[in-house]
């Protein structure tokens, strides 16, 4: 199973050096890996190889030939928790990717499921993030997973978390209710920051709203069990949460 990524370059994209482009873009290299790769030949441009400098135009076709074994590990230990001929459903671990993307291609959950079923199809009906455990739904026929995502957009479907925090959550039932968007203090990329309905700080333009219900399970040693529903499905969005409410 080979990785093939392509990039068309759009209008907007023109007129940029490929090895700025790349570091900008694709943040998984460092500057010096990329320009490495660009001199080995595995970055193509309309299929010729480039130098760091070539300056992208409107509608090249930008190619990264990936090598096996590039890729970060991961954890294959998934188990089939129920199957049937339209019905797949898999208990993923920690540290294993859903689906392809960024420096994880083989190394995913689709990755491996295909090497398994010889390349049978499947869709995913609903995805977590890699960092995280748990149940994740796939549908054998395009039927079946039209179905099913029409149960999960009409709320049909209920999804709930467990979660160990640090501190003492406090008893009963919280609502958190406001808008995710990306952490701009912090030097990961994807670090995500939830600000309450009523927050005073600014709303980026790209925050999206959100809804959490938690729950207290229980205390012990500075620690707390609690429950997490999410109503909407952003990305960290009940991490960001607990972090900002100061778990």
């Amino acid at each position: 199973m080979k990785r093939k990524s392509f990039i068309h370059i759009a209008r907007d994209q023109a007129g940029t050096a490929v090895l700025d482009f790349l570091c900008r873009r694709f943040t998984y290299h460092h500057r010096d890996q990329w320009e490495g790769l660009i001199g080995g030949e595995k970055v193509l441009i309309n299929g010729r190889p480039c130098v760091p400098e070539t300056i992208l135009e409107s509608g090249d076709s930008l190619e990264y030939l990936q090598t096996e074994g590039e890729e970060p590990p991961v954890n294959t230990n998934y188990s089939i928790v129920f199957e049937d001929r339209t019905l797949l459903v898999i208990n993923k671990p920690g540290n294993l990717p859903c689906h392809p993307g960024g420096r994880y291609f083989a190394n995913t959950l689709w990755g491996l499921l295909k090497t398994k079923t010889g390349g049978e199809p499947f869709f995913f009906v609903n995805r977590i993030d890699r960092e995280t455990s748990g149940i994740v739904l796939l549908a054998k026929t395009a039927a079946a997973a039209k179905n099913c995502q029409r149960q999960f957009q009409s709320g049909a479907v209920r999804k709930i978390y467990m979660v160990v925090v640090e501190g003492d959550f406090p008893s009963g039932r919280l609502c958190a209710e406001g808008w995710v968007s990306r952490d701009e203090t912090s030097p990961i990329r994807k670090k995500q920051r939830f600000s309450p309905m009523d927050s005073e700080l600014d709303i980026p333009g790209e925050s999206q709203q959100c809804l959490t219900r938690f729950r207290l399970i229980d205390r012990c040693r500075g620690r707390s069990l609690v429950s997490a529903c999410p109503e909407t499905g952003r990305l960290h969005q009940i991490r960001a949460t607990l972090s900002s409410l100061g778990y």
